[in-house]
């Protein structure tokens, strides 16, 4: 009865109409909570019939679906026992006080809300002034979540309220980090109406928040003055240094959740928090360079202190990181920074983890009498030729002359430390993907050339992860010297695995039948995410692509490559899970949209949630194109981004 109580069918991409009204036939006066968010699927006419026979809900989330705001106050006003609403917008007009003036007795009653940004448009701002929102009707609120399908512009308002007194209840305000203007001014705009109660916050979710903008304004400066209670605090994106007289974390001694992604912490900060945040669960200092490297120098001293004294860690993400000291263009590469070793050794319990691949360098460099300096690869978006290391010609094994090593393997020493990690995430520094989170790549200009430590890691470096036996998320980006051996082996031990996401990884992906071994045994995934230039999309692929019985989402990415339609269609057909389908490829725009058109003819009768999107990578209009994917897939698939520790663990977000 438990599984009844508590409906969730997000995901459920196989659900037609008419299973949903059957279940809700035979199950409405027990289900409490029902979740339909991004069933964008599902008919107007089918989702009103089964919230209408729903009466003794608790919990409604319909994010994404086609229900307009109409139709959600209409259902809203006999939904008395209501206490969370999730619901999508397009427009900040959907949100004014009048329009739900009809159910502002079920919003008396609400605790948690949130809203859903659904425009997508970079649109000619229109300014709104002042508005009075749905807000001013729920006095019982504690939590209120502004989220948004990606970056836009569509409108700029300001959010009033009434009577802030009534809003003392809340004790948590979230963002989403899409950079969205509208969004944006209604979760500060709210903010900063309640400041002057003094609210003890629990939660403040505030990713790309401007420092600046806190220090001279009085009401956002006092609102991170009063952390005592708070848990959950995320100010990632803001690029500027975390100041002191703004966020004073050393009151922060109930923290669980600290997102300073992309900010200028220094090591002292890091030090801060290791002496007061004893119950911290997840940190995220993601591109945080200067919170371990100071000009030249290494100060690794705030890392560890963390990793010694906060016992109950359990999601890291130190991606984005350098921990070396030679330029990304020097010939000569360093061995493992002598207090790494005092990082690796103290990373243990932990269940997700980002590392930047140059961190898995095991060799070090031992300069030959007569150096033989080889030719220095530019950039990995080249044809898969026969590569040489910067400065260093290298065989399979990454030891032909100059290299030796003598280390235990880093990824051995955390795997060890480490056996239940579910989410491992392994991405090279500076790596920016053609569809990349909150910036616009163009796909002729993308070019990216990792560091000398990077070109240095080898497939034996990888090979540890085959033991993390609940490995079911695994990330390796930019990794441009693995052969794909080491894939193989983690496919084959890692049977766990339902999400894959690879990219830029040299050989691995752009010689024939090289990654098709390695499809063969991927039975359990679900998600796989492929970013090659030169990626060989050959039938041998789509044969073995056809072995992932349970695949429901792919996404290909690969600029310079062309397949066979008739190889697509096949394994559409034989995969009968797959409910999403993207590719962007070399092939012509009219080949595109030719194929597309075939397999929504013949595919979207029988798989509803069908999503298809085969477009030239190449072509001009490339930028409209995201518009028409729907967002859960979007920001989960297409568009690449640092995940670990992105967000709270458990979070609805």
């Amino acid at each position: 009865m438990t599984v009844v109580r508590q409906s969730n069918f997000e995901g459920c991409y196989m659900l037609h109409d008419d299973d949903l009204k059957d279940y809700v036939q035979h199950s409405c006066s027990f289900i409490r909570v029902l979740n339909l968010n991004h069933c964008y699927w599902l008919t107007k006419r089918c989702l009103q019939s089964a919230i209408k026979k729903c009466t003794n809900l608790q919990e409604l989330h319909v994010i994404q679906c086609r229900l307009g705001i109409t139709a959600l106050v209409s259902l809203l006003v006999d939904l008395t026992q209501l206490r969370s609403l999730s619901f999508s917008i397009d427009s900040f007009m959907n949100i004014k006080k009048e329009m739900f003036q009809p159910a502002r007795e079920t919003l008396k009653g609400l605790n948690a809300v949130c809203v859903y940004y659904s425009s997508r448009e970079l649109a000619v701002m229109n300014f709104l002034g002042e508005q009075l929102t749905l807000l001013d009707y729920c006095e019982s609120l504690t939590e209120l979540v502004i989220n948004s399908a990606e970056i836009s512009i569509p409108e700029l308002c300001r959010p009033v309220l009434s009577r802030p007194n009534r809003l003392d209840t809340i004790r948590s305000m979230s963002l989403s980090s899409n950079i969205h203007a509208a969004a944006h001014l209604l979760f500060y705009g709210t903010l900063s109406a309640l400041a002057h109660l003094q609210i003890p916050w629990e939660t403040l979710l505030m990713p790309n928040v401007n420092f600046s903008e806190f220090s001279q304004k009085l009401e956002y400066k006092e609102c991170l003055k009063r952390v005592d209670k708070l848990k959950f605090l995320d100010i990632s994106g803001s690029f500027q240094p975390v100041d002191r007289k703004v966020l004073n974390i050393l009151s922060a001694h109930e923290l669980r959740y600290y997102n300073v992604s992309m900010t200028k912490i220094r090591p002292e900060h890091l030090l801060d928090i290791a002496s007061t945040c004893h119950h911290l669960t997840s940190l995220n200092i993601f591109e945080c360079s200067h919170s371990v490297l100071e000009e030249t120098q290494f100060d690794v001293t705030g890392l560890v202190q963390v990793l010694r004294k906060c016992p109950k860690l359990r999601h890291l993400n130190i991606g984005g990181i350098h921990f070396h000291t030679e330029d990304s263009r020097s010939y000569t590469p360093m061995r493992r920074h002598p207090r790494m070793t005092s990082v690796i050794s103290d990373i243990k319990g932990l269940y997700s983890l980002g590392l930047a691949v140059c961190m898995l360098n095991d060799y070090k460099f031992v300069l030959p009498a007569k150096p033989s300096w080889g030719k220095r690869l530019v950039s990995v978006d080249s044809p898969p030729t026969k590569r040489i290391c910067q400065g260093i010609q290298l065989d399979s094994e990454g030891a032909e002359f100059g290299l030796v090593t003598d280390l235990k393997p880093v990824l051995s020493e955390i795997c060890d430390r480490n056996p239940e990690l579910s989410r491992l995430e392994i991405t090279s520094v500076g790596f920016c993907s053609s569809f990349h989170k909150n910036k616009f790549i163009k796909p002729r200009e993308q070019n990216f050339s990792p560091c000398a430590e990077t070109r240095m890691v080898r497939d034996s470096s990888f090979l540890p992860i085959s033991q993390l036996k609940h490995l079911t998320d695994l990330t390796i980006i930019g990794a441009s010297s693995l052969k794909g051996s080491c894939l193989v082996e983690i496919a084959k031990c890692c049977g766990r695995l339902e999400r894959l996401s690879l990219g830029f990884i040299g050989e691995a992906l752009s010689t024939v039948n090289s990654f098709s071994k390695v499809l063969v045994h991927l039975k359990s995934v679900r998600d796989l995410r492929l970013e090659q230039p030169y990626m060989s999309l050959d039938s041998a692929f789509f044969c073995s692509l056809m072995k992932c019985r349970r695949l429901q989402r792919l996404c290909i990415v690969a600029k310079h490559s062309h397949y066979d339609p008739n190889c697509v269609m096949r394994s559409m057909d034989e995969l009968v899970q797959l409910v999403v389908l993207q590719i962007f490829s070399a092939e012509t725009l009219i080949g595109c949209h030719k194929l597309s058109t075939a397999i929504k003819k013949r595919f979207s009768r029988m798989r509803p949630a069908l999503s298809v999107c085969i477009f030239p990578l190449l072509h001009d209009d490339i930028r409209d194109v995201p518009k028409h994917i729907p967002a859960k897939h979007f920001n989960e698939l297409t568009r690449f981004s640092s995940n670990v520790s992105s967000l709270p663990p458990s979070s609805g977000l």
